[in-house]
Parts: structure tokens; sequence; C-alpha cells
């Protein structure tokens, strides 16, 4: 007989033990979890993003835009 799953995850969280936080080489850190939060010492980029994600957004949109209205034009005729 089953139990239900949330039986089931109670017993595993009751049992379950954290395990100590180790320090690895970057190259060996592929497929593990961050132990706490890290910071850059400044930020980065040191311009504000959004603009410069603004921006890019729109000169994307338009050339699709433009280029749609190209094909468009090609193969109307």
């Amino acid at each position: 007989m089953m139990i239900p799953a949330e039986e089931a995850l109670q017993i595993v969280l009751e049992v379950a033990q954290r395990l100590p936080p180790v320090s690895v080489p970057l190259h060996e850190a592929l497929g593990k979890v961050l132990a706490e939060d890290i910071t850059a010492p400044d930020p980065l980029p040191p311009y504000p993003a959004s603009i410069k994600g603004s921006i890019s957004w729109v000169v994307v949109h338009w050339v699709d835009l433009v280029v749609a209205n190209l094909i468009d034009i090609l193969f109307r005729y």
C-alpha cells in the first residue's frame, strides 16, 4: 500500500540533514548548488542596463518590421 505524497515528503524532510557547505574550484562546480548568495564587488555593467536593453529591443523590433515589410513587398507581385 502506498502512502500519500504529502506524508512521504514529511517523512523525508524529518530525516534529511543539510550538508555543510564546501568550497570547490569553478570547474568542479557544475551540478552543485550555491550555499549562499554571491554579489559582485562592483556593479556590472557600469551603466544602467535597462537603458541599453530598451534601446536594443527597439532596434531589433524595428529591423524585424523593416524585413517583414520588404518580404511583403517582394512577394506581393
